[in-house]
């Protein structure tokens, strides 16, 4: 997951609107001569031209991947989430439905079911505040050009 730290020369075809009932940000930079369309970000985002940014990308040069944008300006960081950061939301909720329901034919199994519910959702809380607190160093490591 490279990091990249440029100063977009360029910010247009910015476009608020939302995908999955999720604010996002639609938007095309030109940095160093070279044009990059269709970026996506999380949130209704305000950009200017000439700011300086780091973003964390999924592929070396493929600005279409950004998992994490900073502005150096704000010190503003937006991060992507994922599907699978909400899986083991789902399936707690399973746990949780199918433990409820089986209360009254198997109290113990409903008890273990629960104390598993509230497992996952710790552990899954854990796993998420680890992963933004590792891009956050991250991208707060990177120096301004």
């Amino acid at each position: 997951m490279p990091l990249v730290t440029v100063r977009l020369d360029r910010v247009f075809d910015v476009v608020h609107t939302s995908a999955q009932e999720k604010a996002i940000t639609l938007l095309s930079i030109e940095t160093g001569g070279r044009a990059h369309y269709g970026l996506e970000l999380p949130g209704k985002q305000t950009f200017q031209d000439g700011i300086v940014v780091t973003a964390l990308l999924e592929r070396d040069g493929g600005w279409g991947s950004i998992l994490a944008w900073r502005d150096h300006a704000t010190g503003n960081i937006v991060r992507r989430s994922s599907l699978w950061e909400e899986a083991p939301l789902f399936i707690a909720a399973c746990l949780g439905m199918f433990a409820f329901v089986a209360w009254q034919a198997a109290p113990l199994l409903s008890l273990l079911l629960g104390a598993a519910t509230v497992g996952m959702l710790l552990w899954q809380k854990e796993a998420r505040i680890r992963r933004n607190s590792a891009v956050e160093q991250m991208l707060n490591s990177a120096e301004s050009p």
